[in-house]
């Protein structure tokens, strides 16, 4: 198999994003969740101090 480096580089690109699109979707959930527990958190202790 003789292949060149334009289509090494396109493999290996494709490969790349196909194993990060799902990392991000992980951290971007994560961070919504994380987004939503601080401003409960945020929203308590406002709450508490009042």
């Amino acid at each position: 198999m003789n292949f060149s480096i334009i289509e090494l580089v396109f493999i290996l690109g494709t490969g790349a994003l196909l194993l990060l699109i799902p990392v991000i979707i992980i951290l971007v959930i994560w961070n919504v969740i994380k987004g939503y527990r601080s401003t409960d958190t945020t929203q308590e202790a406002l709450e508490k101090d009042s």
